[in-house]
């Protein structure tokens, strides 16, 4: 699964740890990431199609999601 994450705002690059939930059959692993750079992609390698993913479960950030 392919993570793509990007800071738009233009003042300066927030450094940050983010977490990401992947949901399979009602159960939830949260996997973890640093953010240090305006932008990041990242891999999270699965054996399963989840059913959902979402960043930052416990909503521990403030930002806006957009899904392709």
């Amino acid at each position: 699964m392919q993570i793509n994450i990007e800071q738009l705002q233009k003042h300066h690059v927030f450094k940050f740890p983010i977490e990401i939930g992947v949901i399979k059959d009602g159960e939830i692993v949260i996997y973890k990431m640093d953010m240090a750079t305006a932008r990041k992609n990242t891999t999270i390698k699965l054996d399963y199609e989840p059913d959902n993913v979402i960043l930052d479960p416990e909503s521990w950030l403030l930002f806006e999601e957009k899904s392709n």
